[in-house]
């Protein structure tokens, strides 16, 4: 086997491979603009974060500088200072105070990967190049490149 034949069979494997792989890429204008809003939707949340986070800092500021907000906040959630009176009222509801973490921006769904029929059909392409190259070497090429046996 010549090495220019693996040489020739590699090169039509690699522009199976690549041409392949521009023609399944994910990288398509649909695909960009899906990529492209979804990274602004990650923005306008990393955005509304931020605002969230500077109220939150200020509230701690708040609870860290004032007793009295302390106090006021600790009421709803059943703690009061010693000796305190604590007038209940059988009809009365409790408030469930819930603050939402912000919200979550899942990916845009994924296509799926087509690279690896790409990769098949590029070792199949290798294979049969290689195998065309030895269908058509003449045959007195492929004698000559026998080794014959001395004779006695």
């Amino acid at each position: 086997m010549k090495l220019s034949f693996v040489a020739v069979a590699g090169l039509v494997a690699s522009v199976v491979y690549l041409s392949g792989s521009l023609l399944v890429s994910q990288y398509s204008d649909d695909a960009h603009r899906t990529l492209e809003a979804h990274a602004d939707r990650l923005a306008q949340n990393v955005a509304e974060l931020r605002i969230l986070n500077r109220s939150l800092v200020a509230e701690a500021e708040l609870y860290r500088r004032s007793s009295d907000a302390v106090a006021v906040q600790a009421r709803p959630l059943q703690y009061y200072e010693a000796g305190q009176e604590v007038i209940r009222i059988d009809d009365a509801t409790d408030r469930v105070q819930s603050r939402s973490p912000g919200t979550i921006v899942r990916r845009p769904p994924q296509r799926p990967d087509r690279r690896a029929y790409v990769r098949i059909a590029a070792l199949v392409s290798f294979l049969l190049s290689l195998f065309v190259q030895f269908l058509i070497e003449p045959a007195n090429v492929r004698r000559a490149h026998e080794i014959r046996r001395a004779s006695r």
